[in-house]
């Protein structure tokens, strides 16, 4: 899929100038974000009336604070939250990390974003 920028000017009589939006094609890897979201049978999470549907329904599941090997830091633009798949994947990778390297735990930054929560964190 070709990037490409478009550019919107909307004129504004009350204010007097021109304002400009770009708008950006997603990524590559936001594609295949999306399309591995979809392969679970998830939508874009728009926001927290969607995200407490999928967590009602199972679909996204709680995670801890803390676990073996993992800690969950302060998620100041993301929510507690993982698919059950996931989760798993968190333990087993936790579990590997501390067989590994000899430490006690790892620190989790980001789990799941609403759009709400990219936007909050992209400035928009």
């Amino acid at each position: 899929m070709k990037q490409f920028l478009t550019t919107f000017f909307i004129c504004s009589s009350l204010f007097g100038y021109a304002q400009s939006r770009v708008i950006i094609e997603p990524s590559k890897e936001y594609v295949q974000h999306l399309n591995a979201a979809k392969s679970h049978k998830l939508e874009l999470i728009d926001g927290d009336k969607k995200l407490n549907k999928y967590i009602n329904q199972g679909k996204l599941v709680k995670i801890k604070q803390r676990g073996y090997g993992w800690r969950v830091g302060d998620l100041t633009h993301s929510h507690s939250y993982l698919i059950p798949k996931g989760r798993d994947i968190l333990t087993s990778i936790a579990r590997d990390f501390v067989k590994t390297t000899g430490q006690n735990f790892f620190v989790v930054t980001s789990m799941t974003r609403t759009l709400h929560d990219q936007n909050r964190l992209r400035g928009i």
